[in-house]
């Protein structure tokens, strides 16, 4: 290891040292991610990361050491959270917005269930003669819905 690598490597233990204790070593990690893909680049393998680690003094909080497996995955999760956040940048992310309660329940008529099936090219549905339209199944919840606001009224005034 050379003096360099070791300096960082110090560097990095020290760093995992906050005001409360150890921080959690996936926000350490995300601080000094050069270090680890340098480090990689140059060929050294897991093992020998987590060994050279263990070296300078950097422990789990239980006082184990760090396994090869776990710095993978918590140096992995941290260049892919990089990635995600390069490309996020770089696109504009569209704003969502909740429909309001008027928006839901328009939308949620039988009449507009029909238009939407209309532009999609199907054919509209026209109840036969004599045939009620309060028993579809959008009605009936608001004859229920409607019973329910009257009953409440009832109550309320009485």
């Amino acid at each position: 290891m050379t003096p360099d690598v070791r300096k960082r490597l110090a560097a990095f233990a020290k760093s995992l040292n906050g005001p409360l204790g150890q921080i959690p070593l996936d926000r350490a990690i995300r601080k000094e991610i050069e270090l680890f893909v340098d480090l990689r680049n140059s060929g050294a393998t897991w093992t020998q990361i987590a060994q050279a680690l263990l070296a300078v003094g950097v422990r789990r909080p239980d006082g184990g050491g760090i396994t090869a497996d776990h710095l993978r995955g918590a140096v992995s999760r941290q260049i892919l959270r990089k990635q995600d956040a390069a490309k996020h940048d770089d696109e504009q992310v569209p704003v969502k917005r909740t429909a309001s309660r008027r928006e839901v329940a328009k939308r949620d008529t039988p009449a507009a269930a029909q238009d939407a099936m209309v532009e999609q090219g199907q054919p509209r549905v026209i109840p036969a003669q004599g045939e009620k339209t309060d028993d579809a199944p959008g009605n009936s919840r608001a004859r229920s819905v409607l019973a329910k606001l009257a009953r409440t009224k009832r109550l309320r005034e009485g």
